[in-house]
């Protein structure tokens, strides 16, 4: 899903307070940089939330 895009999770940042969890992912292309597309940015956070 995100690799088929040649993007790499690189942090993660879970937090659960006892009823609910969120999660912060640091999202970066395959060289390690920051994604400033806006169409690449929302297509990776719809495959995200589709498999949460």
């Amino acid at each position: 899903m995100i690799f088929a895009m040649d993007l790499d999770i690189r942090t993660a940042k879970v937090n659960s307070d006892g009823e609910k969890m969120t999660g912060v992912f640091y999202v970066r292309d395959s060289g390690g940089e920051k994604i400033y597309e806006p169409d690449i940015i929302e297509e990776a956070r719809g495959r995200l939330m589709a498999v949460l």
